[in-house]
């Protein structure tokens, strides 16, 4: 698989804005720790291992044929970003239990909001990021 329909995106961005920005807004780590585990699964076997996908499917099966498509690449970097937010979120909860472990979450909030509403954080960052190795790798050659 090296495309994702834009409907199964969207319910993924949709599941972590609701998780992360409930646990914030509530103060629950266990929302963050959730959508953490949602998150690390697909970075780490890919999009096949996306519970969020396997559940969405049934509900968004209408749309999937002729949808709008992102690339495997884009998605599991997007997804990389936010577990490393999310577990920055718990690792400063857990640790120091303070209240700037909320912040990373609602860094991921923002950010899930931000692309569901048109606008994708983490692909500008994805675009920044090579063409920053790009030029990394012009100068020394």
């Amino acid at each position: 698989m090296t495309e994702i329909p834009k409907p199964l995106v969207q319910a993924n961005q949709l599941v972590l804005a609701i998780l992360s920005g409930s646990a914030v807004l509530f103060q629950v780590p266990e929302f963050i720790a959730l959508a953490f585990l949602l998150t690390l699964l697909p970075v780490y076997f890919g999009p096949k291992a996306n519970v969020i996908f396997k559940l969405a499917r049934p509900f968004v099966m209408h749309k999937i044929p002729n949808a709008e498509t992102e690339h495997v690449k884009l998605q599991r970097f997007n997804l990389t970003l936010a577990a490393f937010m999310l577990g920055l979120s718990l690792l400063t909860l857990f640790i120091f239990g303070h209240w700037f472990g909320y912040v990373f979450a609602g860094m991921v909030t923002i950010a899930a909001v931000t692309a569901l509403s048109g606008f994708c954080v983490g692909c500008v960052v994805y675009f920044r990021w090579n063409q920053m190795k790009y030029r990394m790798k012009k100068k020394s050659v």
